[in-house]
C-alpha cells in the first residue's frame, strides 16, 4: 500500500505485488468487504434526520475555493438536468471557481497511472478515484452533477470543516456520503482514503462490491491513526431525505415538509438521482421546487440557455 502522501506520479506506474502479496491483499479486502455487509445488516435502522445548524450559517471563507464538477463525456453531452446543476454551483457562490472536468482533462490533472485507468472499473469506479486524487493534490469541494445548491457554501462550509475535511455522515452504515465531499489540499483523511483505493486497484483487476468505495472510507481510518482522529472530532452532518430525493422527487406527500425544508433556509444542497424519466409535467413536486419551472419544456429550454 502506498504511504500516505506518496500519490503515484503523473503517468507514472504503481509498484508491482509479487503474486503471493496480491492474493493475500486480495483475501484482506474480501474479508473487509463481507464484514462491511455484515455490518450494514446488523445496523440498519432509521436515524432521525439532524439538519444544519443554524450556528453554521455565518462562517469565514475557505482557502481552497474551487468546486469540482465531472462528466465524463464532457459539456456538449451533459443532459439538461446536469447543466443545471452546474449553473446552480455557479450562480449561488459567485466567489469561487466551479470547473468542469471530461475524462481526458480530469486524468490529465490527476495523473492517474494508466494502469489503474484500464482497469475493469465502471465509468462511477473511476469518478470515485478522481475525485479522491483532485482532492488530495487540489483540494477543493467535489459535487456529483445530480446535485443541487440551495445555501451558498461561504455561508456555512467552513465552520462544518474545522479539520480540512467535510463529508456528510450515514450514520446507519458508519460511512460517508460521497456525492459532496470537501478538503484542504493533502487532507490526511481524503490522502488515507485514496491510499487504500490505490493498494485495492494494485491488486485487482475488476470491482467486488457495489459499496467497496464506501468502505474504502473505513479501511481507512482503521489503518491510519491521524486519520481515525481527525474524523473523531470532525463535524457530523446526518444526510436526510431532504438532502437526498434520489427516488422521491416526484412524490407530491413530500412537497410540503420539503419545502418547509426549503424555506428554513438550513437544508444547504439536494442530491438526486433521476432513474425515473422525468414527465411532461411535474408541478406540485419537490423537483420542481429546487428548480423553480414544473414542465419539462421549461427545464430544457432553462438548460439551452446555461452557457459553460
Amino acid at each position: 500500500m502506498t504511504q500516505p502522501g506518496s500519490a503515484p506520479a503523473p503517468g507514472g506506474t504503481l509498484k508491482r505485488r509479487d503474486p503471493v502479496s496480491r492474493i493475500a491483499l486480495r483475501a484482506f479486502f474480501q474479508a473487509h468487504y463481507m464484514w462491511c455487509a455484515v455490518r450494514r445488516k446488523l445496523t440498519h435502522h432509521t436515524q432521525r434526520p439532524r439538519s444544519l445548524g443554524r450556528e453554521m450559517l455565518l462562517t469565514p471563507a475557505m482557502t481552497s475555493r474551487t468546486i469540482w464538477i465531472y462528466w465524463d463525456q464532457g459539456w456538449d453531452a451533459m443532459p439538461p438536468l446536469a447543466r443545471l446543476s452546474y449553473d446552480s454551483w455557479r450562480r449561488l457562490n459567485p466567489g469561487w471557481e466551479v470547473r468542469l472536468l471530461d475524462q481526458q482533462s480530469a486524468l490529465a490533472l490527476t495523473g492517474i497511472p494508466a494502469e489503474i485507468v484500464a482497469k475493469r472499473m465502471k465509468p462511477s469506479q473511476l469518478a470515485d478515484l478522481i475525485r479522491l486524487e483532485l482532492l488530495t493534490r487540489l483540494g477543493g469541494v467535489w459535487v456529483d452533477a445530480t446535485t443541487f445548491c440551495h445555501v451558498p457554501l461561504d455561508r456555512w462550509l467552513a465552520s462544518a470543516m474545522p479539520f480540512g475535511f467535510f463529508a456528510f455522515t450515514v450514520t446507519e452504515q458508519r460511512t460517508v456520503a460521497t456525492w459532496f465531499l470537501a478538503a484542504a489540499q493533502d487532507n490526511p483523511i481524503v490522502r488515507a482514503w485514496r491510499d487504500v483505493a490505490y493498494a485495492f486497484w494494485s491488486c485487482a483487476n475488476s470491482p467486488t462490491t457495489y459499496l467497496m468505495f464506501y468502505d474504502f472510507f473505513s479501511l481507512a481510518l482503521a489503518r491510519f491513526p491521524e486519520a481515525r482522529r481527525m474524523w473523531r472530532y470532525s463535524s457530523k452532518l446526518e444526510r436526510t431525505q431532504e438532502n437526498v430525493l434520489r427516488y422521491e422527487y416526484l412524490n407530491r406527500d413530500l412537497t410540503a415538509p420539503f419545502a418547509r425544508a426549503l424555506e428554513s433556509g438550513l437544508i444547504p444542497l439536494h442530491k438526486f438521482s433521476f432513474r425515473e424519466p422525468i414527465p411532461d409535467g411535474f408541478a406540485g413536486t419537490p423537483l420542481a421546487l429546487v428548480l423553480e419551472c414544473d414542465t419539462r419544456a421549461a427545464l430544457e429550454a432553462r438548460a439551452a440557455a446555461v452557457a459553460r
